[in-house]
């Protein structure tokens, strides 16, 4: 999803009136789910690329979800909490397209790789970790 250069306000409201989901900002995308479950929002860069993500569940208040890092054009590594106060940090390996074929962590050690089809659709197992839900 490509922001626009202005500032939009968009609700989304439950059959009982319950407002679900808030987006107020051009540079940031709210993902949404039903009451008392997880809010998700993506700041962008000016180029529509995602920069850092949040989540709040209940009462929690916003906590970092992940940080993106891009180099000439391309998503170069990406950072996460690991639970223990620190960040795991990957990095991504793309092909001749540009296309992220290979995710390591920062010992090099290959945790993700991703096989595509003709056309981009991807041929990987899904289950093979957790961090492969990345913004292409």
């Amino acid at each position: 999803m490509k922001p626009m250069l202005h500032h939009t306000r968009a609700w989304a409201w439950q059959a009982i009136l319950l407002m679900v989901c808030l987006t107020v900002s051009a540079l940031a995308t709210n993902r949404c789910s039903r009451p008392g479950w997880e809010l998700r929002t993506t700041v962008r860069g000016l180029g529509g690329e995602p920069l850092r993500e949040y989540s709040t569940r209940g009462t929690n208040g916003w906590q970092w979800v992940r940080d993106y890092v891009y180099r000439n054009g391309g998503m170069l590594a990406a950072a996460e909490p690991d639970g223990n106060g620190g960040q795991n940090v990957y990095h991504f390996h793309p092909d001749h397209l540009g296309t992220p074929r290979q995710i390591t962590n920062i010992s090099g050690v290959q945790v993700a790789l991703h096989s595509y089809y003709p056309f981009g659709q991807e041929a990987t197992d899904p289950a093979q970790t957790s961090f492969t839900k990345i913004h292409r």
